[in-house]
């Protein structure tokens, strides 16, 4: 690559250019060099004499660097930042006022000083000690923070967030991730996400089911919870800060407006399974049985693009195998016989469902076709 020259500016008389591309300059705000042969420029600025964190005229300097060898087009390199910091001990009750808060490199910035903190202090979220992590995903501008300040590394700093003006990261339920869900079985790992440090309450049909904290990365998890069997059981998750409490979301972040979500607890099953048997031959290629489903407030519906195979029994012990596929919500087709014992009675006015394999509803739960309120015969009633 042909190397460019460069000219680069600050534009500010409270920092210089000292270096270009590991080369000394003679400090200035404004100097000529090349760019290396990748095309990289790397700049280093340092406070220019006499700069004064009582009276400073910028806390950030950004260069300008124009292409003078050619069409002299401009760019903007990085932002460096220019700090002062606090080396006097004492109490002091910050409003984090800027939106530049450093907190990967362990400090903040507020009030033209610099205050940082190490692996000695303590962190409280309303009075409540949580994790570094966790407070410096809390900081935010706006926030007041009461220091118990220590200059020295050895010693303990404290910083407590007092007022807390961070939009919390919404609370969601992640597992189960659709709503309502349908299942069928005792219990169900309910968890989600929701802000780092904060409490996370559910209520399952408005009776508490758990408490739990969002844990650093911002999710959490109540583990196993029992389900009321045969009905809806609608969830509904508040969240609060640390030091924050309630009753049925009182206090909370979302009080007005808690997660939701339900899991209908119950089989997928049938009431009813009708056969439109289309020529009047029997069961045979192209019919289709029309389901009516158990619990029809859940809303079962058959797996879009499903295909399976159902075993019919004649009601004298002869077995058909089927295979199916998906016409609509609650109708499916006979597509080709897989295997068919010998004497079967395709004319049969009333089949039995013994097996089925594949046959699933939208959230992949398997048709039952045994146990309390299944209805596995099938009804042909174009046999006269």
């Amino acid at each position: 690559m042909e190397e460019a020259n460069e000219k680069t500016a600050t534009n500010s008389t409270s920092a210089v250019i000292t270096s270009i591309n590991g080369q000394s300059v003679e400090s200035g705000q404004e100097t000529i060099g090349f760019a290396d042969q990748n095309g990289n420029l790397v700049i280093i600025i340092a406070a220019a004499y006499g700069f004064s964190a009582e009276t400073p005229s910028v806390t950030y300097v950004q260069p300008t660097i124009e292409k003078i060898d050619s069409n002299k087009n401009t760019k903007k390199a990085g932002i460096t930042h220019f700090y002062q910091l606090q080396n006097v001990d004492g109490p002091y009750m910050l409003t984090i006022d800027s939106e530049v808060n450093t907190t990967e490199d362990d400090y903040i910035f507020t009030g033209d000083y610099k205050y940082k903190w190490d692996a000695n202090d303590l962190f409280f979220i309303y009075g409540e000690l949580v994790s570094q992590e966790v407070f410096e995903k809390a900081l935010s501008k706006g926030d007041k923070v009461e220091v118990s300040y220590e200059t020295r590394i050895d010693n303990h700093s404290t910083w407590n967030i007092q007022v807390d003006v961070t939009e919390d990261a919404e609370v969601v339920f992640q597992n189960p991730v659709t709503s309502p869900l349908t299942f069928d079985g005792y219990s169900y790992d309910i968890s989600g996400t929701a802000q780092p440090g904060n409490r996370v309450k559910v209520y399952r049909n408005d009776i508490l089911v758990g408490t739990t904290i969002v844990d650093n990365k911002g999710y959490w998890t109540l583990g196993s919870v029992s389900l009321l069997q045969e009905v809806a059981n609608s969830f509904v998750a508040y969240q609060y800060t640390p030091g924050k409490d309630g009753i049925n979301g009182e206090g909370a972040v979302n009080e007005n407006n808690p997660a939701t979500t339900t899991i209908n607890e119950g089989a997928f099953a049938s009431t009813q399974i009708d056969l439109n048997d289309k020529g009047s031959n029997g069961l045979s290629i192209s019919d289709t049985l029309e389901f009516t489903f158990h619990n029809p407030s859940y809303g079962h519906e058959f797996k879009k693009g499903l295909s399976g195979t159902i075993t019919f029994n004649d009601g004298f012990g002869k077995n058909a195998v089927v295979k199916i596929k998906y016409i609509d919500e609650d109708t499916l087709q006979i597509v080709e016989f897989v295997s068919t014992d010998v004497g079967f009675n395709y004319k049969a006015s009333l089949f039995v469902i013994t097996k089925t394999n594949g046959i699933v509803n939208q959230d992949h739960m398997a048709l039952s076709i045994s146990g309390n309120g299944v209805n596995s015969f099938v009804e042909n009633n174009s046999i006269n």
